[in-house]
């Protein structure tokens, strides 16, 4: 090999280089969606109109989302009670793995779904029934009884939802960042709820 070519094939693998680089920042970043997590206490499976509708026309805004997003098709519970329930979701370990087995805490070394994500630049909120775990969850953003509505029924009074609900996504607007939220449904009221109290 003569030094000219040695000189071509030191050119051609920089351009090369340079090239490769170049289109790299042209790339534009992945857009991360932001997850929103509606869960729902009382009320039967089948009662929003996206999974059946046993009560017509009675869940338009879940409906319309839902057709928007993806839905949990094929979920089921091996602990019928909230609080493992929700570890489940949020951990993706079954209870006795996680360690909320019934109303316990999560186990100190568990990952969440809101640490992973917070980590990945993410505002993570929630409305949901406090777990008093926050320093486990590594939630950016919790909603916590106002001192309105009925404490045991964690003040799940709809205007304040609402009112926390809104000053979320404005946090998540202004900071232009991807959110995760987990939203409880305020109580639902009959033909929506699955048993009586």
């Amino acid at each position: 090999m003569n030094l000219s070519s040695i000189k071509l094939l030191i050119l051609l693998s920089f351009l090369a280089l340079s090239a490769d680089s170049f289109s790299q920042q042209l790339v534009a970043p992945k857009k991360r969606p932001n997850v929103l997590l509606l869960v729902a206490d009382d009320m039967n499976w089948d009662s929003p109109g996206c999974f059946g509708g046993a009560a017509p026309n009675i869940t338009p805004n879940i409906d319309e989302l839902a057709s928007e997003g993806i839905r949990f098709l094929n979920a089921h519970v091996n602990i019928s009670i909230c609080t493992p329930s929700r570890s489940v979701m949020l951990t993706g370990l079954y209870p006795q793995n996680n360690g909320a087995k019934a109303f316990q805490r999560i186990l100190p070394n568990i990952q969440t779904l809101p640490n992973i994500l917070n980590d990945e630049g993410f505002l993570c909120g929630t409305i949901d029934k406090p777990l008093n775990q926050q320093e486990l969850f590594k939630w950016s953003v919790t909603y916590q009884w106002q001192g309105v509505g009925d404490e045991d029924e964690w003040g799940r009074d709809p205007e304040v939802y609402q009112k926390f609900c809104y000053s979320f996504f404005q946090l998540a607007k202004d900071s232009k960042q991807p959110f995760f939220f987990d939203g409880e449904l305020p109580r639902s009221s009959p033909p929506l709820r699955g048993r009586e109290k």
